[in-house]
């Protein structure tokens, strides 16, 4: 079959079989580490231009409330430096309602994560009550963790009824999938992954819970499989889906490769923090 088929309690949706060219992948991956690589990077010039794309993010077990609290501190203080204020903080639910304290009237936005963060194996109820309750704290944005044994094992309606519930019960707050890509070293189920999750509702795919350590090579040929699947979803649809990048990228020329890989692959619709993020607990203080 050409078509993967799930259901949903009112209609029956045809997702095209993705397909994967690795011979253009792996050559996507060596113009990027030969033009913008971290041995020998290309001048960044203007990096302060990367704090709006930021997810300013701390989910270590460690946390303390102290913590939480200097890291709101730290996203107002970029107002008195007159830089751009960063596009989220990221942070553990139960730490949502002190970010909130610091943060009062501001703007920026609280994203957190659910879905039993960073492995992903909880039920389908536990996850949707998770959410719903990180929601309910004040959650802008929810970084939502996917089971990957679906993804290993492409049970692809199990994947969607994970993300479509989860689009359902947020609305219109912003919903990034995490796929964890350094657990899944086969780049057809990345590409079936995200595939999937586009056609589930999802708003973002995210690369990683940043958990697991993988190479670099890997992330970029990843990212490289996520913006293919995002592309072919808008060709048949026209719906536009984000991109975020995440684990290990603290360096101002890490940022910048996967900053150009978006801009020269996906183009200037994507180079928006509507649509491209980079989640990083270090990578502001490198710029500032």
């Amino acid at each position: 079959m050409n078509k993967i088929i799930v259901k949903v309690p009112d209609k029956i949706i045809e997702i095209p079989r993705p397909d994967i060219n690795l011979q253009d992948i792996e050559k996507k991956l060596l113009l990027f580490k030969n033009n913008n690589s971290i041995d020998n990077p290309t001048p960044v010039e203007y990096p302060h231009n990367l704090i709006p794309f930021i997810d300013l993010t701390s989910l270590n077990e460690t946390d303390t409330v102290d913590d939480i609290k200097k890291l709101g501190h730290k996203a107002l203080s970029l107002k008195n430096k007159n830089l751009s204020p960063v596009a989220s903080i990221c942070i553990f639910p139960s730490m949502i309602k002190f970010v909130k304290e610091i943060l009062g009237d501001d703007k920026i936005r609280i994203a957190t994560v659910t879905g039993g963060f960073p492995s992903g194996k909880l039920s389908l109820e536990s996850k949707l009550l998770e959410t719903k309750e990180a929601i309910q704290m004040g959650a802008d944005e929810v970084d939502f963790t996917i089971c990957r044994d679906y993804c290993k094992s492409s049970e692809a309606q199990k994947l969607f009824d994970e993300i479509y519930g989860v689009k359902k019960l947020v609305g219109k707050k912003l919903l990034k999938v995490i796929l964890e890509t350094e657990d899944l070293h086969d780049y057809d189920k990345i590409k079936l992954a995200s595939t999937v999750a586009c056609f589930a509702g999802a708003d973002f795919i995210k690369t990683s819970t940043g958990k697991i350590k993988g190479s670099l090579d890997h992330k970029i040929a990843s990212f490289l499989v996520i913006i293919d699947s995002i592309l072919d979803f808008y060709n048949l649809t026209q719906k536009q889906v984000g991109i975020k990048v995440s684990g290990g990228i603290s360096k101002v020329d890490t940022a910048m490769l996967f900053f150009n890989m978006v801009q020269t692959q996906m183009g200037k619709k994507w180079v928006d923090p509507k649509f491209f993020r980079i989640g990083s607990s270090k990578l502001l203080d490198n710029i500032i």
